[in-house]
C-alpha cells in the first residue's frame, strides 16, 4: 500500500496560514481530472485538492478497489488515531454502484482490524469520506450542483458541434449513455455476466480496456452505437446517473458510426480527444456558474462542513 505522506496535511496547514486562512481542508480526490474539476469549483483559500493517483503506480491503480480504495484507506490512517483527530482532512470519491455505502464501510472496518486500529474510530472517518451522492462520478455531482440533471452543454463541445447532431439525436445519446451506466454499474456491483447474459454482447465494452485493446479481436467486436441503442429500447432499466467514462464512449460510438476508428492507435487517440473537450467544456460551466454564484456554499452546505 502506498502510504501519503502526513507532511501533506502540514504543508497544506503551514501554506493556510501564510494565506491567513487556518482552517484550509485537504481534499483527497482520485484522478487528474477531478482535481482539476474541483480547484474550478472551490476557492482555493480555503481548499487544498490533491489527486491520489498522483502518488500511485499504474498496479497500485488496476488492484481491485482502486484509487477509491485508496483514498478510504489513507483518510482512515489519518484519522484512526487520537492525536489526528483536528487534522483538516477529506476524501472525495465516486459514489460508483455504491448507493448503500456497504463498499466504504467494509474497506473502513478492514483497515481499523488489519491495524488494530478502535472501531470506535469508524464513525469519525466515515464523516471524513465523501462520495458523489447521488451521482455516480464527480463529473456527474459536480453537473448536479451547476445545471441540474440538464446535460444539453455537452452538444458544444466541439467534436459534436462540428457533426450538427439534432435535440433529438441528442436525447437519444444521452438516454444510451444512461444505460450503458446501467450496465457498468451491475459489474461494479461484482454481478457476472453469467447473470446477465442479454447484455453479454455489451457485458465488456461499457468502459473499454485498453490493455484487452491489444487483443485484435477484443477490437473487432466493439458493439456499434446502434447495437447500444436497440437493446435500451429492448429493456427496461432505471434512469440512473451518468458515469462519465460511459458518457465518453458513447460519444466515441455515435462518432464512429462509419468505422473511421478502427485500430487501437486511433481509438485511443479519438476517446482522449472527447475526455479532453468534455473537461474543458465542464471548466467553462463551472467559470460561467461562479460569476454568479458561489458553489462552495453549497458544497460545504451538503457535506456539513461549517
Amino acid at each position: 500500500m502506498i502510504i501519503l505522506p502526513k507532511s501533506l496535511v502540514e504543508r497544506e496547514t503551514a501554506r493556510a496560514k501564510m494565506m491567513g486562512s487556518t482552517k484550509r481542508i485537504t481534499l483527497l480526490v482520485e484522478g487528474r481530472t477531478d482535481a482539476l474539476l474541483f480547484e474550478g469549483f472551490l476557492d482555493r483559500n480555503n481548499f487544498a485538492v490533491t489527486p491520489l493517483k498522483s502518488y500511485l503506480d499504474l498496479a497500485e491503480q488496476e488492484i481491485k478497489g482502486g484509487v477509491k480504495k485508496r483514498i478510504i484507506e489513507e483518510v482512515s490512517r489519518f484519522y484512526s488515531g487520537p492525536e489526528n483527530s483536528n487534522h483538516n482532512l477529506l476524501g472525495f470519491v465516486d459514489m460508483d454502484a455504491d448507493s448503500t455505502k456497504h463498499f466504504m464501510i467494509k474497506v473502513i472496518v478492514n483497515f481499523l482490524d488489519r491495524n488494530n486500529k478502535h472501531p470506535s474510530r469508524k464513525e469519525l472517518i466515515e464523516q471524513k469520506v465523501k462520495d458523489s451522492r447521488s451521482e455516480t462520478c464527480t463529473f456527474g455531482f459536480l453537473n448536479q450542483i451547476i445545471n441540474g440533471d440538464v446535460w444539453n452543454w455537452i452538444m458544444q463541445i466541439p467534436c459534436l458541434e462540428q457533426n450538427q447532431i439534432t435535440s433529438r439525436e441528442f436525447e437519444e445519446l444521452i438516454s444510451v449513455a444512461r444505460f450503458r451506466s446501467y450496465i457498468h454499474a451491475l459489474k461494479q456491483n461484482n454481478h457476472q455476466k453469467i447473470e446477465y447474459q442479454k447484455f453479454e454482447s455489451l457485458w465488456d465494452y461499457t468502459n473499454p480496456n485498453f490493455k484487452k485493446m491489444r487483443n485484435e479481436v477484443y477490437v473487432q467486436n466493439f458493439p456499434k452505437y446502434d447495437d447500444w441503442r436497440v437493446m435500451s429500447l429492448k429493456h427496461q432499466y432505471l434512469n440512473t446517473s451518468l458515469n462519465d467514462h460511459c458518457l465518453e464512449w458513447t460519444i466515441f460510438d455515435l462518432l464512429n458510426i462509419d468505422g473511421l476508428y478502427s485500430t487501437t492507435s486511433k481509438i485511443c487517440s479519438k476517446k482522449e480527444s472527447i475526455v479532453k473537450q468534455l473537461k474543458n467544456e465542464m471548466m467553462n460551466n463551472i467559470a460561467k456558474f461562479r460569476k454568479e454564484n458561489n458553489p462552495e456554499i453549497a458544497f460545504r452546505k451538503m457535506f456539513n462542513l461549517d
